[in-house]
């Protein structure tokens, strides 16, 4: 090539993220009510918008410990003193589930989480396509909710 770029100087270095195969999903876990998306990742990078405790967002990559948001609009530090995202376990293929419970019915909700709402009820003995799982929640194969497993 016709140009050379230093690669670390004392204002600031080049660094190459680590991307993954396909964009996953990832869930926060905080003890904080919302938790920093930034403008690139730093804690002196602009804060763009936040996540809520519970929040399952797509991750395209890994830089320097902070996630990259799937649409490259963002990033999120992976671990931090009060709280740390995490990536759910994803079967290689939808797969059926039946519901075997003592209560009548058992909830759909709109995110991984007893605060998120309620979207709908599976009654006992229903069969379930989910796509897998995060926290102790599974996945419905289309992505449209979550329930406890």
């Amino acid at each position: 090539g016709s140009g050379y770029t230093k690669l670390q100087c004392s204002d600031g270095s080049w660094y190459c993220p680590s991307m993954f195969p396909a964009p996953q999903l990832w869930q926060l876990s905080s003890s904080l009510k919302a938790h920093n998306i930034r403008s690139a990742p730093g804690l002196s990078a602009s804060v763009l918008t936040t996540a809520k405790n519970g929040a399952v967002l797509q991750m395209k990559g890994a830089v320097g410990g902070w996630l990259i948001l799937a649409d490259g609009s963002g990033y999120t530090k992976l671990q931090c003193s009060d709280g740390s995202w995490y990536c759910p376990s994803m079967f290689p293929a939808p797969q059926l589930w039946q519901l075997s419970s003592s209560l009548k019915a058992h909830n759909i909700r709109s995110a991984p989480g007893l605060s998120a709402s309620v979207l709908t009820t599976a009654k006992n003995g229903a069969v379930l396509q989910m796509k897998g799982a995060v926290g102790g929640w599974l996945i419905l194969a289309d992505g449209s909710g979550y329930t406890k497993l």
